[in-house]
């Protein structure tokens, strides 16, 4: 990878066995994750660099029943 190339994060809130994730360079993934951990005290905030491979899958299922309007 070239130095120049920014490395991608993906950050993720864990609700129980729900996620919320949200991927970007690594400093705007740190910015991110720093404001989740403010919006949501009490609840693990992972960040998973996507360059190693070694992130754990995102659930996918559908997390509420109704949309928001």
């Amino acid at each position: 990878m070239d130095a120049r190339t920014p490395t991608r994060h993906r950050v993720r809130v864990l609700f129980g066995r729900h996620v919320i994730a949200y991927t970007a360079d690594s400093e705007l993934a740190e910015r991110y994750a720093a404001a989740v951990r403010l919006r949501f005290v009490g609840f693990e905030v992972k960040v998973d660099n996507l360059a190693t491979g070694h992130e754990r899958p995102v659930p996918c299922e559908q997390l509420w029943d109704v949309a928001p309007s």
